[in-house]
Parts: structure tokens; sequence; C-alpha cells
């Protein structure tokens, strides 16, 4: 299939072989506006190679869009496009896509990541898939995000390489894929990319909030915790678990007898009572011989 795709590719015109590679870059049907910019074709001459390409039967055209007729005409086609010619189609398809209304978001992005545009595509990625929870789905933002951050560089950038994604930018992408995953990807696999993002050290309230989500899918995947320590024995506190309004200092212990280092306890006494033992008030009590 994909040797007579090609075969009857290449027996094509100039211009019909560039829309064809421009199609085989969008993949699917798209606008004929859309398809003529992504082509590196005047838009005459991009306008006679698709009516070359409907009349041989490659193309087909559906409801006022035009494609190929068969998903492995595309494959075969963009599999045979050069890396630099193909990098730059997807930067001429990212531009022309995002003039549709309502914007393709998943579609930006895909095209900014072929056309090497990193920062670009990390941008799309994350607005494409805060479009797909708005919408309910979970499943395109799980692939959209473990899609990032499983090809982020975690390293120093090269001369003339990618620079590695910001820890802080990084963590927030991992706890909105911690929010909307489960769907495709198993359990340990979501725990290493959140435990990824909270090891590069994000900031304190986003590393929280991973960690967090890194016990929500232990615990949904029926992870064994760990267990509790032993209790102390009875009437041993130690000091680490003392409670806080209990002082842990030692005691200031005196020579000397059991009452030395004691202030007496004054008490209050009748008059009669006091005048009996001769006491007055604002004397001083007279302490046993013992405890002088």
């Amino acid at each position: 299939m994909r040797d007579s795709v090609l075969e009857r590719v290449r027996g094509l015109s100039a211009n019909a072989q560039a829309v064809a590679e421009a199609a085989a870059v969008l993949q699917m049907g798209v606008p004929v506006p859309v398809l003529v910019a992504t082509c590196r074709v005047p838009k005459q001459d991009a306008h006679e190679g698709l009516d070359e390409l409907l009349d041989r039967g490659l193309f087909v055209e559906r409801g006022g869009t035009a494609g190929f007729r068969h998903a492995l005409a595309v494959q075969a086609v963009h599999g045979s496009i050069p890396l630099s010619r193909r990098q730059d189609l997807h930067a001429r398809a990212a531009t022309a896509v995002a003039g549709q209304r309502p914007t393709p978001l998943g579609q930006i992005a895909h095209h900014r990541r072929h056309a090497g545009h990193h920062d670009a595509w990390v941008d799309a990625a994350e607005k494409a898939a805060d479009q797909a929870v708005a919408l309910a789905n979970d499943a395109e933002a799980e692939r959209l995000l473990e899609a990032v951050l499983r090809h982020v560089p975690r390293q120093p950038a090269e001369e003339g390489g990618d620079a590695p994604l910001d820890p802080a930018r990084e963590g927030r992408l991992a706890a909105k894929l911690g929010w909307a995953g489960g769907y495709a990807l198993a359990a340990d696999e979501l725990v290493g990319l959140l435990r990824g993002a909270a090891d590069r050290q994000p900031p304190g309230p986003v590393r929280g909030e991973l960690k967090y989500l890194i016990g929500l899918k232990l615990e949904a995947a029926g992870a064994p915790r760990r267990p509790c320590p032993p209790a102390p024995p009875p009437g041993r506190c130690p000091a680490s678990t003392a409670p806080r309004w209990r002082s842990t200092r030692p005691r200031r212990t005196t020579s000397g007898p059991p009452c030395a280092g004691r202030r007496p306890r004054r008490r209050r006494r009748c008059p009669a009572a006091s005048a009996r033992s001769g006491w007055t008030p604002g004397s001083r009590p007279t302490l046993p011989r013992a405890c002088r």
C-alpha cells in the first residue's frame, strides 16, 4: 500500500505533490483555505495541485473539507517528507489552523511539537488541556499533559537545544495531570510523573499539592500503608511525643530535708484559732525544727 501510494504521488506535478505533503502533515480533512495556507507554493499553484489530486482520486471532498481518501496514504506520504521540510510544514500548519473558530488548541499543540517549537508547544498543550477539562474530556487532557512531562528536557540545554522546563511550571502541569489522570495511565506511571515533578523542588504549595495527589493515587491503587510506630511503655513519654503544654525540663532539686527549698503554704485561720495559738496576721509562721 505504501509503495503504491508513493508511486502515484511521485507521478504528479510539483504543485500536486506540495498539496499532498501539506495534507499529510494536517492528517485530516481541513477547509480548503487552511490546506492552501499550509502549502509551500503560491495560492494559485496550490489550487491547481488540489484539483489534480481530486481528479486522480487520491483526495476526497467531504462537507467543504479536502484530504486524503485513506489514512494509510497519509502515513505513507508523511513518512517520506524530509525532516526540515516536514518541520516547516508543521509550523505553517500551526499558523493556518490557529485562524479557525473555535480554535483547535489540540491540533496547534501537535503541530508546534513536531515543528520543534518547544516553548510554544508547552503553552499550547497547557491551554488545550485546560479546554479539555472544561469540556469534561479528562482523557484528552491527560494525553496532552503526559506528552509534555515525558518529553521536556530536565538538564541544562546544550548550545542550540531546548531550555529545561521551569520546576514551578512543571509542578503546575503535573498537578493538573494528577487531577485529570486515571484514564489511560497506570497508577505507577502517573505516580512516577508526579514524583519526578516533586523531586525538582517546585514552590512549597505546589510540592504539597503533588504529595497530596501522590497519596491519593497510591491509596486508590491499594498500596499498603506505612506501619505506625510502636507506642511508648506506660508511664514513659519521650520528649518528641510529649504534649506541648508539659515541660520536658528536669525539675530543680536541692539537698537537705524533703521540705528544704519549699516555701511554706500560708493558710487562713479564723481569729479565735489564731488567738489560741498565739499567731497574729502578718507574723511569720514558726516552722518545725526539721525544716529550719
